[in-house]
């Protein structure tokens, strides 16, 4: 069996967790953008957004250097989110849920300024967002079901001890293949959104 083989058959074992952790996103993008729970949050990422694409504009070797950021950005904290499940999962879940937050908002804020969000969604987010997203919700996702698996672990530890660590040792050598194909495939996202969609969006 091939490693693309493997991997795509890891996804389908784990398909129920994928479909949780994409309605944690899409949870988190509708509380984002109909909810002024978090507008104050919100907010306060895209500033950070904003100056950090500022001081990469007025460097050198900006369009490279923009690159570089977007992917180390989300190859870092995709796999890290895929390992950090082993505190029980919170963590993925958060950055899931965040996330979809920061997408609605981001929306919602362009539709409060007048903005075409359509084409803001066809030009600026769906060139990347189609590899991105997937990557970024199947990665969290993974880190959820290694959560479940440390909650099993714990609440039946005497059984967890017989094989239990040997299921775990398993999973994480399976996760860590999969983060290899989750590179190439922000490596691509980060090459579209540092050219095609920031041409699109200059349009």
């Amino acid at each position: 069996m091939t490693s693309l083989q493997k991997s795509w058959d890891l996804c389908k074992e784990n398909s129920v967790y994928i479909a949780f952790g994409t309605l944690l996103f899409l949870a988190g993008a509708a509380l984002g953008g109909f909810s002024g729970i978090f507008s104050s949050y919100g907010e306060d990422q895209m500033q950070g957004i904003g100056e950090l694409a500022r001081q990469i504009e007025s460097g050198p070797y900006a369009r490279f250097v923009l690159f570089a950021v977007i992917f180390l950005n989300n190859t870092i904290k995709s796999i890290l989110m895929m390992y950090l499940g082993l505190l029980f999962g919170v963590i993925p879940v958060l950055f899931l849920f965040i996330n979809g937050v920061i997408l609605g908002y981001v929306i919602q804020h362009a539709a409060d300024q007048g903005a075409d969000v359509i084409a803001l969604v066809f030009k600026g987010i769906l060139p990347h967002g189609i590899i991105e997203l997937p990557v970024i919700i199947v990665a969290g996702s993974f880190g959820i079901r290694l959560g479940a698996m440390m909650w099993a672990r714990t609440f039946n530890f005497i059984r967890a001890e017989a094989g239990g660590s040997r299921i775990l040792r398993e999973y994480m050598r399976d996760v860590l293949a999969l983060a290899k194909w989750f590179t190439l495939l922000l490596l691509i996202a980060a090459f579209i959104e540092s050219t095609i969609t920031f041409w699109l969006l200059g349009r």
